[in-house]
């Protein structure tokens, strides 16, 4: 026959299996929750995989212009009537019959009558236009890159002004009756050129001098 003491002991050993089972889902169910959080977190936090760029670059046809070299001044006579005279001397002295002393001769000189058109030989811009006792009238125009080119023995009366862009033939002014610096040669244009600050014979730029 059972006592009621012990009675009581199988009721507390049940109690304590069931705390033990308790005590041990729990104790799972945590940790269940502890990896989950810990996956997502560390899941979360992943750099994203990025692609790397194919390095062939795609097949794509581009029209590319052609690049041009610039085209170099085109030249021209000065006159359309005239008769070459001297020609330039620019390291040898030549004697002057004007002046009555021997000098370098720096330009060509055009016979032709008082009053002939004198045109650029090439376009450029007016960067002076001087009155002197000596060469009459002298145009000064900047062809670019250094190179100039002077109108001596004009008259008075030109066509052109400082800072006026001319093209290749334009009419800058006219033959003067006289050019006092080169009074014996009579009427012409005196042309000389520069390049670079020194002389350079205009024959070298107009091509159609030499068939003269």
């Amino acid at each position: 026959m059972r006592t009621y003491q012990s009675g009581t002991k199988d009721k507390k050993k049940k109690l304590s299996k069931k705390m033990l089972y308790a005590i041990l889902m729990t104790a799972s169910l945590v940790v269940i929750a502890l990896i989950i959080t810990l996956s997502l977190t560390l899941g979360g936090n992943r750099a994203p995989v990025i692609d790397a760029p194919d390095p062939t670059p795609p097949n794509v046809d581009v029209d590319v212009p052609p690049v041009k070299d610039p085209e170099a001044p085109k030249f021209a006579s000065p006159m359309s009537n005239y008769s070459l005279g001297k020609l330039s001397s620019l390291e040898k002295l030549v004697y002057s019959s004007s002046m009555g002393y021997w000098r370098t001769h720096n330009g060509v000189d055009f016979s032709a009558d008082a009053g002939e058109k004198v045109m650029a030989i090439a376009a450029g811009k007016v960067t002076a236009i001087q009155h002197t006792v000596l060469e009459a009238t002298v145009i000064t125009v900047d062809h670019g890159d250094g190179l100039f080119s002077y109108y001596k023995g004009l008259d008075t009366d030109v066509a052109v002004e400082v800072g006026q862009e001319v093209a290749l033939g334009d009419h800058l002014g006219n033959v003067a009756a006289n050019m006092p610096y080169e009074r014996d040669e009579g009427a012409h244009l005196h042309l000389e050129m520069k390049l670079g600050g020194k002389y350079v014979d205009p024959l070298n730029y107009i091509p159609e001098l030499g068939d003269k």
